[in-house]
């Protein structure tokens, strides 16, 4: 009988089984170079925020490693403040429909949320201080002096902005802008300018995250340091 013809066996296709992603993770430089690694980035920062995030975490890097001389410090606060990293990260970031976004690369850390570590902030002393809005310096003071005399750390948040309205409005504040703008030569300046002067000393910005949030983060011993520093001349 003649032989049978070789069949070459079917082929049999791999199938790729995805792979779960590795959990991202922070790193630190050594001193000598290389890297080490950290704890993964904790819950409190959300999936989105940290897929955008390609930088090392709150712990940055601490030099060396070849890191430019001029290069910006990623290094935002000492790791024993990584709880209040972690605290100022979600204002207005976690369990909001249109969370923040000035947040791009941890390189940024340090400039967009240095003013929460104490190690970092430079108090605002001078009650001239032209981010204060050109208010009289006496208006300033009384107004600071007038807030802290009373002042708590309040969960609710119009309860605890109701003590900047109170003091403004002890020393003569108009209530609002519109009431202000009505007779400006009656008034130091309406609850905004007051309100500013308050965002100025716990900032060291014109601008943040809303005050009640960033009081919260801060705690009430450092929301009194910080604005009390203005009365220290």
């Amino acid at each position: 009988m003649p032989a049978a013809p070789l069949v070459a066996p079917p082929h049999r296709q791999r199938v790729h089984q995805p792979q779960p992603p590795a959990p991202l993770r922070l790193t630190v430089s050594r001193r000598g170079g290389g890297r080490q690694d950290r704890d993964p980035v904790p819950a409190a920062v959300s999936q989105g925020h940290r897929s955008s995030l390609a930088s090392p975490g709150p712990g940055g890097t601490r030099g060396g490693g070849g890191r430019r001389a001029d290069a910006p410090s990623t290094q935002p606060a000492p790791s024993a403040e990584r709880d209040l990293a972690l605290r100022a990260l979600a204002i207005e970031r976690e369990g909001v429909h249109n969370p923040r976004k000035d947040l791009r690369k941890w390189s940024d850390f340090r400039a967009v949320y240095g003013y929460f570590f104490h190690a970092i902030f430079q108090p605002v002393t001078d009650p001239a201080d032209e981010r204060l809005g050109g208010l009289d310096p006496a208006i300033v003071q009384r107004l600071c002096a007038d807030l802290l005399r009373d002042y708590r750390s309040l969960d609710d948040a119009d309860a605890w902005f109701s003590q900047i309205r109170a003091a403004a409005a002890a020393i003569g504040f108009a209530a609002s802008a519109k009431e202000y703008k009505a007779n400006p030569n009656a008034y130091p300046g309406s609850i905004r300018e007051a309100s500013q002067v308050v965002r100025v000393l716990l900032t060291g910005s014109t601008r943040s995250p809303g005050l009640h949030l960033v009081a919260t983060v801060l705690g009430e011993d450092e929301v009194r340091r910080r604005i009390g520093a203005v009365l220290m001349v």
